[in-house]
């Protein structure tokens, strides 16, 4: 019977425990002769370790998952804010209010692009990511997003982590996919197109020479 529960509440008071390590060697060779099976020091069969696996599989996976909801949901505080010149900390934590979306150094928030009137867009913040049902590379160049792959994100508060990681070290472990990639040629050219205006604005003495040459 698995020892942790559904929350990753573990209660092993009233567990026996085995006096020692679960195997026996040979004193005068060093050699392992078996491994314990239970508290009696039965030899464990082929039918002990199978079970023992899957117990260890279920107790890893309800570990893992109450790991994730306890470490990896992002909630914004101080921390997210904390870099913004000019700002006291009462106007931070106005910034922090539930009914506010504070610009997270971590950018859990998205823009939403409304349409107030016919000819007007109102851009809006809202806390978390945008949900990501599909793997791609990302396309934009804001805060040195360029290439980088946007992994699958069903939850706009869940930051990414490693299994394995978040098991050992029982943490936030600052887990990130760091390999980039390349969009593809249109969105390449459109994203390092330069118009006019930005080709004047590097040669400030050739400004007027520039636009009048492109005109």
């Amino acid at each position: 019977e698995s020892l942790v529960g559904e929350e990753g509440d573990v209660d092993d008071s009233d567990v026996p425990q085995l006096a020692g390590l679960p195997w026996v060697f040979k004193t005068s060779t060093g050699e392992l002769k078996h491994f314990v099976a239970d508290m009696q020091g039965n030899v464990a069969t082929p039918a002990d370790f199978e079970r023992d696996a899957q117990n260890f599989e279920k107790n890893w996976a309800r570990d893992v998952r109450f790991l994730h909801h306890h470490c990896h949901n992002h909630e914004c505080s101080f921390t997210c804010v904390k870099n913004q010149k000019n700002k006291s900390k009462e106007q931070q934590g106005n910034q922090l209010k539930s009914h506010r979306a504070p610009p997270c150094r971590f950018d859990f928030f998205h823009i939403v692009i409304l349409k107030i009137h016919i000819d007007r867009l109102t851009k809006i913040r809202r806390r978390g990511k945008e949900i990501v049902n599909q793997p791609h590379i990302l396309s934009t160049t804001a805060r040195n997003q360029f290439g980088v792959v946007a992994l699958e994100r069903p939850q706009p508060f869940r930051s990414a982590s490693s299994d394995i990681g978040l098991v050992t070290m029982r943490c936030n472990n600052d887990f990130k996919f760091m390999p980039r990639g390349f969009p593809d040629t249109e969105t390449l050219v459109g994203a390092f197109r330069c118009g006019t205006n930005q080709l004047a604005a590097c040669f400030q003495k050739l400004k007027a020479a520039i636009k009048n040459m492109l005109v």
